[in-house]
């Protein structure tokens, strides 16, 4: 039998072979908007960006994604590249460095784009249930 997570107090990670105490991990979730269930969550104990961690999820979950949608911080070409590579549609704000990139934020499909905010809800979930244990960052 598995141990229910939310039972167990979270405990900071020492590797064996180190002295190196890790204080945060820093989590992505792949949500699914029609459910609100987490379909994949990746956990890194460094501080990649997000356009580094994104390409993983999508790959692994490329099946079950027809839209993908994220804020400006995993807004990278090649990132929205390997997405349509993958036969997914990147809806991902540009970051707004000239007044193509506005013009191109102002054309997304809103109220697809914001289906984004179903994503928020769910990170809110966790972090109520959770109470101090999960943080933003800061």
């Amino acid at each position: 039998m598995r141990p229910d997570l939310s039972e167990r107090m979270p405990q900071p990670i020492t590797p064996k072979r180190t002295n190196v105490t890790i204080q945060q991990l820093k989590t992505t979730l792949l949500v699914d908007t029609a459910t609100n269930a987490a379909l994949d969550i990746h956990v890194t104990t460094t501080r990649k960006h997000d356009t580094q961690i994104a390409p993983q999820v999508v790959k692994r979950n490329a099946e079950s994604i027809t839209v993908l949608t994220g804020d400006k911080g995993y807004d990278d070409q090649k990132f929205r590249r390997l997405a349509c590579d993958h036969d997914v549609r990147p809806l991902i704000k540009h970051r707004e460095f000239s007044s193509l990139h506005k013009a191109w934020n102002a054309r997304l499909d809103t109220d697809l784009y914001h289906q984004r905010s179903i994503n928020e809800t769910v990170n809110a979930a966790i972090k109520q249930k959770f109470g101090a244990f999960v943080r933003s960052r800061v």
